[in-house]
């Protein structure tokens, strides 16, 4: 599967540690390459330029406060979102899945890819689980993914 990794070239140790993960996936056998991500001092100056708005809300049905907004429109907070939309808007321009890492990933061992859908229906409480497939991925951490 194609992987992106977020990392930001001109930041030392994002560097250091996107072209770690970037040589890991790559050690596993993965299709992997970098992301030059969005800098947080940049992002409310690519949102104005591609006509966005960042509008910040709750999604615990909470009302917005101040201190929600202030957090959420921090440049890093911004940079880091718009980085991921890029990945995204790669993503739907390949019309392929993509797994989006960022710099500070780590992992403990490869994992295995799995298809969405099958995660949808481990995630709703289907009995796929008491499947042959499913049990012996349940029951061998070896192969479980990440």
């Amino acid at each position: 599967m194609k992987c992106l990794v977020i990392g930001l070239s001109q930041i030392p140790s994002s560097q250091i540690s996107s072209n770690r993960v970037l040589q890991q996936l790559l050690e596993w056998g993965h299709d992997a390459e970098l992301l030059e991500g969005t800098y947080g001092h940049e992002a409310k100056q690519i949102f104005s330029k591609e006509g966005r708005t960042l509008h910040p809300l709750s999604f615990k049905g909470t009302p917005v406060d101040d201190e929600y907004v202030q957090k959420s429109t921090r440049p890093g907070v911004m940079g880091c979102f718009h980085s991921h939309y890029r990945a995204w808007k790669r993503c739907l321009d390949l019309n392929k899945p993509l797994l989006i890492f960022e710099d500070d990933v780590i992992f403990y061992r490869d994992f295995v890819p799995v298809e969405w859908e099958d995660i949808l229906l481990v995630a709703t409480g289907k009995r796929v689980h008491e499947q042959e497939f499913y049990q012996q991925r349940l029951h061998d951490p070896i192969s479980e993914p990440q």
